[in-house]
């Protein structure tokens, strides 16, 4: 039956490229992607630079070792002084305090920094692989519908043969198989571009290709999730940010008052006398105060405030167009004519074009509306999972997936 030809579909599409993809389920993907991901360890990588860059800002100064050696003539005499000194630059207890705050503030705001972009990196992880399975889909679709189509074709011929179908809605249906046939192909090529794109999301690597092993989980819902009792993750680094930018002003205020350097060492002289010595030194401000340095210690707090206020009031108003965009989109997949139901139209048309009462015309034309709704329910499918992806990334969680996610859909 012509109408088994399009209800009867594999559940995932072997791309000509894909048959070494490694199939995948969500869960797999953002497992893989926590441990090995690129775009995470970049994110670790610079949070550990920057920790690391602070402490070494925070290191106690070394001492300096010099030896020298003076030789000195005139008058037919020569004598010679050696020395061996040791240098060391004091700083003030309250400086030093000041510093390993400023340290232990930029350590806590990098840690701050990858646990939020955590989130929005696992977000991007599932909704590629929601984009790769929904491209598989609707190539599933144009698939079948090309299978049809050529089935259609060849019974065509066979009435134009026989005298009963003229020539003119033989090339019309030529002419839509043709038309299908290049949709295919540019499904078929979405499909490998979306089988690259979560390759290269989930480790960073060109190959191997990962494609996803299909989903059938329900869509959450209809009760939202709640903004996070702990603070959002972005907000927690905003706050990170400000602590830091103070802590690190207050190093800069320490640091304007001169640091003491004492020195120390050993005197010897050709005439054999020696000793020992020490010295004092006491920097002066005169032309530089750091007055500048200050200012801008304190405009970078100001800005952090800023940003922090900002970085709220975009937390909040991306959470609510995240919830009534997830409220849209599963009423859509609630208005959404059934499938059984797009079935039986399908199967009206056939049987009343085996009883002469339809068209071959009006049975290709009922085959479209059927792919038609096919695909508008796919894209319904995929959007209702991105809104809720982005309704996690606008509250800074990463829900549990629902149970059946690694189901073939």
């Amino acid at each position: 039956m012509l109408v088994a030809c399009i209800l009867t579909a594999p559940p995932t599409l072997k791309a000509q490229d894909g048959a070494d993809a490694r199939a995948i389920t969500m869960s797999e993907a953002v497992a893989l992607f926590g441990r090995s991901g690129r775009q995470l360890t970049v994110a670790r990588l610079t949070a550990a630079a920057r920790t690391q860059d602070a402490r070494q800002g925070a290191a106690y100064p070394n001492p300096v070792v010099a030896v020298t050696h003076e030789s000195l003539r005139g008058g037919g005499a020569s004598a010679s002084e050696t020395y061996l000194n040791l240098t060391q630059t004091l700083r003030w207890p309250q400086e030093r305090a000041a510093r390993s705050r400023a340290a232990r503030a930029i350590a806590d705001e990098s840690t701050a920094d990858v646990y939020a972009d955590s989130i929005v990196l696992v977000a991007m992880v599932k909704r590629q692989f929601v984009y790769a399975v929904a491209a598989e889909r609707r190539a599933q679709v144009w698939e079948e519908a090309a299978r049809v189509f050529r089935e259609v074709e060849r019974r065509a011929q066979q009435r134009v043969d026989e005298g009963e179908l003229s020539g003119y809605e033989l090339r019309r249906i030529r002419i839509e198989r043709q038309h299908i046939d290049d949709q295919r192909a540019v499904a078929n090529l979405d499909v490998r571009d979306r089988r690259r794109a979560l390759t290269l999301t989930v480790t960073g690597d060109a190959a191997p290709m990962l494609r996803p092993a299909g989903w059938s989980a329900p869509l959450p819902g209809p009760t939202l999730p709640t903004p996070p009792v702990d603070m959002h993750p972005r907000l927690a680094a905003a706050d990170a940010a400000v602590a830091a930018a103070e802590a690190q002003t207050s190093a800069v205020r320490w640091s304007r008052i001169p640091a003491l350097a004492v020195t120390g060492g050993y005197k010897r002289q050709s005439d054999s006398m020696r000793g020992v010595f020490l010295g004092v030194q006491l920097p002066v401000p005169l032309f530089s105060r750091s007055g500048a340095a200050t200012a801008a210690a304190a405009a970078r707090v100001g800005a952090a405030r800023e940003a922090r206020a900002l970085t709220s009031a975009g937390i909040d108003a991306e959470i609510a167009a995240a919830r009534e965009r997830v409220v849209v989109m599963q009423e859509r997949m609630a208005s959404a004519v059934d499938t059984t139901e797009r079935r039986e139209l399908f199967s009206i048309a056939e049987a009343s074009y085996d009883e002469g009462a339809l068209g071959l015309t009006a049975l290709l034309d009922a085959a479209n509306v059927y792919r038609a709704a096919a695909l508008r329910s796919i894209d319904r499918w995929s959007d209702a999972w991105d809104a809720w992806f982005e309704l996690e990334r606008a509250l800074g969680v990463s829900l549990p997936l629902p149970r059946g996610e690694g189901d073939e859909s």
